[in-house]
């Protein structure tokens, strides 16, 4: 479980990875995005930033196609990207967070729905 953004941004591999073997990746980023689209909403110009990670994410669950997924041609190009944007998005928010954009529940929100959906 990640106990902070940036420590889930390190774990970013490790979790991808067994959804990944588990065929379940495409599910887990598609929940992941759904459960933190709730705490970023695109009328508010602060919150976009983590709101268009979140879009990607869950465009390239749709992408990665059905189980059994890391059979499927070009899986680990999918795979890796997934991991650079489960990694990226933990930074940004990070950041945005730092810099006074994003407010401390949308950081709870979005590290509760990555422990949920990504980790523990």
């Amino acid at each position: 479980m990640a106990a902070s953004l940036p420590f889930a941004a390190s774990l970013s591999y490790d979790r991808a990875s067994v959804h990944w073997a588990a065929n379940t990746l495409p599910a887990a980023l598609t929940a992941f995005a759904t459960a933190a689209s709730a705490f970023f909403e695109d009328a508010v110009p602060n919150d976009r930033p983590i709101g268009n990670w979140l879009v990607l994410i869950r465009g390239l669950a749709t992408q990665m196609g059905a189980a059994p997924y890391n059979t499927n041609p070009g899986s680990l190009v999918t795979f890796n990207q997934a991991v650079e944007y489960l990694f990226r998005i933990c930074w940004a928010a990070n950041y945005a967070r730092a810099d006074g954009l994003i407010s401390a529940a949308q950081v709870t929100g979005l590290l509760t729905a990555w422990n949920t959906n990504i980790g523990p």
